[in-house]
């Protein structure tokens, strides 16, 4: 045809709105091995909204003293603030607003960020401790806590690695009040040995309180909370401390999901993560699966098999 462009008419069809839907419609994503299936391209394509985490910081602290207030507690828990993934700018922000107890999953993460940040800001150590990264942890002057002691093997390793360097750390014991497999920790009854041993042999351990994860049921959770709150009653007693105030040992119960049933338990200190942050960054779907994983056994699990760096959980 004389005088014909196709590129012309193309570029005409292509305008119409009506043969947009039909050709988009119509459309269908080959899956390809080096291709990544429509759904991760949604996930990866996805429009990245500005999160204003000093203006969350503010929320949440607010939401916790409501919360407190409701259940009469004469003073809320001490917020902190999940960083996990999260790059150091971010927590500069949230820092200038007021923050200073925050919580990594990872000796890596805190590695990386410590060396960037203001050094009066508080570590908390949350994830899972390999017994051969406790010297690099303990290399860091603003570790505050190290929250997840779950054994004896663990906690002399701690204190070796604090004797060898004339340091003293505080520690929590993790304990499993649920009944979940894919959940790790001391049970409520083998606690309070680790508690004595740490006491006994571990001169360079201060045993300041108790740490878990409840179920996703709130009914379940919230009785996993008692539970922990009953067990701290109980040490007390059996080490002479005080149940309230300065000196007793503290409960670090309680995410965004079951805020208030912790709180209402008696929780000191709630663990905030997503929605202080906003939602957490992944490289891929496999690691999203593995860093959300709530245990090392489910991480191992969620990384075919093979151990990661670090896994456990956090918070929420």
């Amino acid at each position: 045809m004389r005088g014909f462009c196709f590129p012309a008419l193309l570029c005409m069809l292509l305008g119409t709105r009506s043969f947009q839907a039909h050709f988009f419609s119509r459309c269908r994503l080959i899956e390809h091995p080096l291709v990544p299936p429509k759904r991760f391209l949604a996930y990866a394509v996805r429009p990245r909204v500005p999160v204003m985490a000093s203006e969350n910081l503010k929320k949440v602290r607010t939401m916790v003293a409501e919360v407190a207030s409701k259940h009469g507690r004469k003073s809320p828990p001490e917020v902190l603030a999940v960083s996990k993934t999260k790059p150091a700018e971010m927590v500069k922000e949230v820092y200038e607003a007021g923050q200073r107890h925050f919580g990594e999953n990872y000796v890596q993460e805190i590695l990386e960020k410590a060396p960037q940040l203001p050094s009066d800001i508080q570590w908390h150590m949350i994830g899972h401790l390999q017994s051969n990264k406790c010297k690099s942890l303990l290399e860091i002057p603003n570790l505050y806590v190290i929250e997840s002691v779950d054994s004896q093997k663990l906690a002399d390793k701690i204190q070796n690695a604090a004797s060898s360097m004339d340091r003293t750390v505080r520690v929590m014991l993790e304990v499993k009040t649920s009944d979940e497999d894919t959940k790790s920790g001391l049970s409520l009854e083998t606690a309070p040995d680790l508690a004595a041993h740490i006491l006994k042999s571990c001169p360079n351990l201060i045993f300041c309180g108790l740490m878990t994860i409840a179920h996703p049921d709130p009914e379940k959770a919230e009785a996993n909370f008692r539970d922990l709150s009953a067990l701290r009653d109980r040490l007390s007693d059996e080490l002479g401390l005080p149940k309230e105030g300065e000196g007793s040992l503290e409960l670090s119960m309680g995410m965004s999901g079951d805020l208030e049933q912790a709180i209402a338990a008696g929780s000191s200190q709630v663990r905030i993560g997503t929605a202080i942050f906003g939602a957490r960054e992944y490289r891929n779907m496999k690691e999203k699966r593995v860093l959300d994983a709530q245990t090392p056994a489910e991480a191992v699990a969620q990384n075919g098999g093979v151990e990661p760096p670090q896994s456990k959980p956090e918070g929420g």
